[in-house]
């Protein structure tokens, strides 16, 4: 995308866009099919936004979600950098830690499957 960005203003926009996200986003994309204008701060929209902030923020208090903690700090730079460095951390963690089985996976779907991987036996 990056290459056809140098000779594509259309891609250049797109890429640009997405390689400096927001932290939140919404968009209407019957008027804005390619999700160019975020309205997350547009005035007209602030009743929508906080209501989805409601009930993505319920939904993730029900399913335990862990960005939960991320979410209710959303406007704090400084932690969400803190957060994101910890959640790479923990995650190069795990990629040494667990013994992934996916590809031995006979459970069918991986909805509600909590069989994908397995913590390795202690080896002390």
């Amino acid at each position: 995308m990056k290459r056809f960005s140098e000779i594509d203003d259309n891609i250049k926009q797109r890429f640009e866009f997405w390689k400096y996200r927001e932290i939140e986003e919404l968009y209407d994309y019957k008027n804005d099919p390619h999700a160019l204008n975020n309205l997350v701060d547009d005035p007209n929209y602030q009743l929508v936004v906080e209501e989805f902030r409601k009930v993505l923020k319920k939904q993730m208090q029900n399913t335990q979600d862990y960005v939960l903690e991320a979410f209710n700090n959303k406007d704090d730079i400084i932690f969400l950098n803190r957060w994101m460095d910890d959640q790479i951390k923990q995650a190069r963690i795990r990629t040494k830690t667990l013994k992934w089985k996916r590809p031995q996976n006979s459970s069918g779907s991986t909805k509600q499957n909590n069989k994908l991987y397995q913590i390795p036996k202690d080896t002390n």
